[in-house]
Formats: C-alpha cells, structure tokens, sequence
C-alpha cells in the first residue's frame, strides 16, 4: 500500500508542474515518434543607412517541442528585426556612465530557441558537408551511432530506440549522460557582441567589456552588463557535425532528445540558402522535469 501511495504521490505531482513525461516511460513498449526540422543559417544582416538587407535574411532558430504532438517550433529573434541589437543602460556598471550594448548576433546563452545555425560548407561530396551548430541547451555526441544514413523514420526510430535501451544497459542511468553533457558548444568562437561604458568627467572616461571593465578590486563590485540579462556565459560556441551524425540533447524545457542530422544542402532558387535538416525523438527514461 506504501508503494502505491508514493507512486500516486509522484504521479500527481508531475502532473501539477505541468511537466511533459513521454507515456508509456518503457522505451520496449513505444516506438518512439520521430520528426523533422529545417532551419537555414542565422543571417541578421540589415544597414538601413543604404537601404540593405542581406538577400539570405533568416533571424529563426530551432525550438524543441514540450510534447509529442509538436514537432518543435522555429521562433523568430525579434530583437534583431532592424539589424544589429542594440540598447543602452544608464548610471551603469557606475554612476554617471552610460553603457552601450551591440550584438551583431545573439551568444548561445541569449538565443532564441535551443538551435541556431551558424554555418554551412557544402561540398561536392555530401558526406564531406558539415553543418556548425550553436546550441543553447547541452548535447553528448553518440559516435556508436554515426553515421545514420537513413531518412526512413521506422530504422530512425528503431535506432533510437535501440540507444534508449543502451542507456539502460550501458550507462549509470541518464544521470552519465548528462555529465557527460557539453554546454553550447565544444569550440568557442569570438563574442559578438561590443560592450563599452562612457563617462565623459569619468576617470578613465571609458570601459569596454571584458578587456577593460571594472573589477571588484577596482569598485568593490562587480556590475557587468550581461549580468541584468538571463546569461550564464556571453561567449558564442559551435559544434560541427557532418551528414548522419547522431547526438543527445537536453533542450531548454527540460525534454532529453535523440537527433540524428538527415540533410546538409543548398537551395536551387536564388539565393542559394543553405539549410540543415534534423530527424528528432525524445529519449525515454531521460526526461528532466523543469516547471514552468
């Protein structure tokens, strides 16, 4: 009687922080539901000065989904609508000074949704394409899975169900995947971003971020820009990934996915976009519930 309580407990409780829990939870009894995504390189180009906007506009990123019945979303980076980011704070990192913020593109830590394409080098050999990701959740890459050259969703989906039971058999659990998690990205890329505080009376009369921004030996505190913005991390990461690679991803809701990259291509009408195509499933027993 003891365990049924506790498990009608943990039920009830799930199902009040409105958590999405893949049902039946035993990956043996459920094909796994596997989707699609495209999305084409991130491209926020615009110079109102000459009345230009890059003929490869694209300010989408990828979204993973909160339930099966989704399959994700492609959420536009409103901020850079008119070209760069740009907004100013006052009396800030000290009195008197006037801080500057430009992006000319969003760091991991402030993207839109989970994914965001960063570039693509097409070769006339399809296999030797690669596709350059920024993640804003983590990811593990599944070399044992590599390369999964396949589009047919029923051997995706066995294969993904293959690896769930792999993380039964093989793994401490999900709780190995997830240390085993890279955050953003496994090559760091630049900050694009510039960051500069002016005081005209200051003493110095300018900071910029990082190179010469106020420190806690300096004022006894420590008040950078980024820190009044949800980010953890203002540097911009990638990883690169080629056709069928295959990688464990822990999305911003909470949701733990396998996802396989299925097409790396460029378009035939001008201009030639170039996108990248996933194959997506959730990754039962690895579900973290995060409220909302």
């Amino acid at each position: 009687m003891k365990t049924y309580f506790v498990l009608f407990t943990m039920l009830l409780l799930l199902s009040l922080n409105g958590c999405f829990v893949p049902e039946p939870l035993d990956p043996m009894s459920k094909d796994p539901i596997v989707r699609e995504a495209t999305i084409a390189i991130f491209d926020s180009r615009i110079d109102t000065s000459i009345n230009y906007t890059s003929p490869t506009f694209n300010i989408a990123t990828f979204r993973f989904p909160s339930s099966e019945k989704s399959s994700g979303s492609l959420p536009n980076d409103d901020r850079f609508l008119k070209g760069n980011w740009i907004f100013t704070e006052t009396n800030f990192p000290l009195p008197g000074y006037t801080t500057t913020c430009n992006f000319r593109e969003p760091p991991n830590s402030l993207q839109a949704g989970d994914i965001l394409v960063d570039s693509i080098y097409i070769d006339p050999n399809p296999f030797l394409s690669r596709v350059f990701l920024r993640f804003k959740g983590t990811f593990v890459r599944i070399p044992r899975a590599s390369p999964l050259l396949t589009e047919n969703a029923d051997t995706i989906a066995m294969k993904f169900k293959d690896l769930a039971n792999d993380t039964l058999r093989f793994f401490t659990g999900c709780d190995q995947l997830k240390n085993l998690g890279i955050k953003y990205g496994d090559v760091q890329i630049g900050s694009p971003f510039s960051i500069t505080a002016n005081n005209p009376n200051g003493n110095p009369q300018n900071y910029v971020y990082p190179t010469s921004w106020p420190t806690i030996r300096d004022i006894a505190k420590v008040l950078p820009p980024f820190k009044r913005l949800p980010a953890e991390d203002m540097n911009t990461y990638v990883a690169e990934f080629g056709l069928g690679d295959v990688f464990y991803y822990t999305a911003e809701n909470g949701n733990n996915f396998f996802v396989s990259v299925s097409n790396i291509r460029e378009g035939l009408l001008n201009p030639p976009l170039r996108r990248v195509t996933f194959k997506f499933a959730e990754a039962y027993y690895c579900t973290i519930c995060n409220p909302l």
